[in-house]
């Protein structure tokens, strides 16, 4: 199945949020970031059919940084929009076959086109080969020009980089 036909049944969330607009003139739609650290946030939205609403529907969503296009620079935007949309669909509003977005709907069928997991293993081997090789040829060069206040340094970054 092709992007396109996983999309052509979901609609965007601000068709949603004018729906329920529409239908709830005094509703209110309100979120909140209910976690948040370095790369991920998660966020709860509520709409509330009015003021009176003690039960308002909620829909949450978790959106990494750098994790889609999109969010490399608006990972929170895309995950509120997200949410909000899922409290909607919980309404019913504008729900075909799914409650989630479009937007989460693409942003999983990237996803899922990805490189495998074998891939990613194969690459990550051969950058550790080559890191091996490099260390070998630095030790080396050390040793040969006496290079040991510079090494004292790049060895303390190297580890740095690598979590050791």
């Amino acid at each position: 199945m092709s992007r396109e036909d996983a999309l052509k049944d979901y609609v965007e969330v601000n068709v949603r949020i004018e729906k329920f607009y529409e239908k709830y003139p005094d509703g209110s739609i309100q979120t909140e970031i209910t976690y948040l650290d370095n790369d991920k946030v998660i966020i709860k939205a509520y709409a509330y059919r009015d003021r009176e609403d003690t039960k308002p529907a909620t829909g949450h969503a978790m959106e990494k940084e750098g994790s889609s296009f999109i969010n490399k620079t608006s990972h929170i935007e895309n995950c509120e929009t997200s949410a909000v949309g899922r409290a909607l669909a919980i309404l019913g509003f504008e729900v075909k076959k799914s409650v989630a977005s479009k937007e989460e709907v693409e942003n999983a069928k990237l996803n899922q086109d990805g490189p495998s997991k074998a891939t990613i293993k194969s690459k990550y081997e051969s950058i550790g080969a080559k890191m091996d090789d490099f260390e070998a040829w630095y030790s080396e060069q050390v040793s040969k020009y006496n290079l040991n206040q510079i090494d004292a340094f790049l060895t303390k970054k190297l580890k740095e980089k690598r979590g050791a």
